[in-house]
């Protein structure tokens, strides 16, 4: 609640004072933002890559990651995502099988609330390690840095909001540690929110970005720019450079859906259950 709020007052200063949210935040260091999507099928990552993506993540499946990366060869970038599910052991075991095809990132091998775990698995697995999704303050995030646990932080902006966010930036920019924040299905509100304050951070990698989406997210939340070649331009509206068109919502009510977990004890036993 408190990062909605927020990120509704930032929108509104912006509109007041014509500006974009990004001039509000320091200015802007970047134009367009990199971004990567997601793909456990060759066919998914072919698609991903004739739109232009060099990066993208993936289940946590040795022979997904195989699969992947002989399908789009050396040079685009494949992160494994471990969803917070694994034990110790078993994410030290996947991350050695995935080691020979060089992983980008390694996010979430265990419990984002077990540190010692986690930092069991850095220091056994040379693949940089990814994480931050689940976490709500800059304290959390500064023990997680003070530990020189991560090389990578993925801050979710719903759950910090803009301001937090762009202080836990900063907090990884003194410790040399990039920022690529979480979006995944966060919706365009908060993709917009984050093109703007990735804009106005020196140590960005990278913004997750959901490539396919329901088709009315443009008409829902009017002003949203579309990825275009593994990039998305930073608005120069004012506020977040977009407006929400509530009878265009009304349309689109929510509805229950499936999710999916990974169950995973062993490296042999890993298994996706998720719904086609």
């Amino acid at each position: 609640m408190l990062a909605a709020i927020d990120t509704a007052l930032w929108d509104i200063k912006g509109k007041v004072l014509d500006v974009p949210v990004y001039e509000l935040l320091g200015g802007k260091v970047w134009d367009q933002i990199k971004v990567y999507g997601h793909a456990n099928t060759p066919s998914q990552a072919k698609m991903l890559t004739d739109r232009g993506f060099t990066a993208f993540k993936c289940a946590p499946r040795v022979e997904v990651v195989r699969a992947l990366r002989e399908t789009v060869g050396p040079h685009v970038e494949i992160g494994v995502h471990g969803h917070g599910e694994l034990s110790p052991g078993a994410a030290v075991e996947l991350g050695r099988a995935c080691e020979p095809y060089a992983p980008a990132f390694y996010e979430e091998p265990t419990s984002p609330d077990d540190m010692e775990a986690l930092a069991k698995v850095a220091a056994k697995v040379n693949i940089p390690i990814a994480m931050g999704e689940r976490l709500f303050s800059k304290w959390s995030f500064r023990d997680v840095l003070d530990r020189n646990i991560v090389d990578l932080i993925q801050p979710e902006i719903t759950r910090l909001g803009i301001l937090e966010q762009k202080k836990v930036a900063a907090m990884a920019e003194a410790r040399s540690v990039k920022v690529a924040p979480h979006d995944g299905s966060a919706g365009p509100i908060a993709e917009m929110a984050n093109l703007h304050l990735c804009a106005s951070i020196p140590n960005l990698r990278f913004l997750e970005h959901r490539a396919e989406d329901v088709p009315w997210r443009s008409t829902v939340a009017v002003g949203v720019i579309p990825d275009r070649d593994g990039y998305i331009a930073v608005p120069d509206q004012p506020g977040l450079g977009i407006d929400i068109d509530e009878a265009e919502c009304a349309k689109h009510p929510v509805l229950p859906t499936e999710g999916y977990e990974y169950r995973i004890r062993t490296l042999d036993q890993i298994q996706l259950d998720r719904p086609e």
